[in-house]
């Protein structure tokens, strides 16, 4: 699994736990918020999914 943060690689500074269709992301700060993307391929296709994180 691949992250973008607005359209740039993103590297976490923690853990990020994958629990069936939830996604943790451990220790995030206001400005990890924003529109990600994430992408993975699978079975020879590309899945490309964006969503907007907001941190409060």
């Amino acid at each position: 699994i691949f992250f973008l943060q607005e359209c740039q690689p993103k590297m976490w500074r923690s853990v990020v736990i994958q629990k069936g269709n939830t996604l943790l992301i451990q220790e995030v700060q206001e400005e990890d918020g924003g529109n990600y993307t994430c992408e993975l391929k699978f079975e020879g296709k590309l899945i490309r999914r964006t969503v907007e994180l907001k941190v409060t």
